[in-house]
């Protein structure tokens, strides 16, 4: 490998876990964005809410199972895509290099669309959970749709990018 390659895998690399470090921090930082005495009174109010109607409770307790799930599959796809490329020379059935780049990227796909897919499921569960928290108010000139769709945003062109450098590396 010339110098230019191994500087702009460099590149790729950092670039690329940038992304999907900032994409992470920027999730949480909106899950963290009202202080922690006020999420401690809303969770009060809400956990009192939900002793009361269980029907509700089972809702949110499906939306949080479906949340942390698809965000945990999706992954757990875009890992086991980079390992079956990268691996692919050590299976019984090996596949040629064409297919093998083809179930690289379309794992990457499943993961953008689970990520995506999650965050509908979370807006969900604040569409839901909104009625029952009369405390909350956002800071004034921000937009939490906005942050949290950029933050998804961040999450899947970070592993385009350590996805292309994957191809490209190995």
């Amino acid at each position: 490998m010339g110098t230019l390659t191994i500087i702009l895998a460099l590149v790729m690399v950092f670039l690329g876990i940038s992304l999907m470090a900032l994409g992470i921090l920027l999730i949480d930082q909106i899950r963290k964005m009202v202080s922690s005495q006020t999420r401690r009174q809303i969770r009060t109010e809400i956990a009192e809410t939900l002793k009361k109607d269980t029907r509700l409770a089972k809702k949110v307790k499906l939306i949080f199972i479906l949340m942390y799930g698809t965000f945990t599959a999706a992954f757990l796809c875009l890992v086991v895509g980079w390992l079956s490329y990268q691996f692919n020379s050590l299976f019984m059935i090996s596949l040629n290099s064409d297919t093998s780049v083809l179930v690289l990227w379309s794992f990457t796909g499943i993961f953008s669309v689970l990520v995506i897919i999650e965050s509908i499921i979370e807006q969900w569960g604040a569409r839901l959970l909104a009625p029952l928290v009369t405390q909350i108010k956002p800071p004034k000139k921000v937009n939490i749709k906005r942050r949290r769709f950029f933050s998804r945003l961040l999450l899947i062109a970070g592993a385009i990018v350590l996805t292309a450098w994957f191809q490209m590396t190995f």
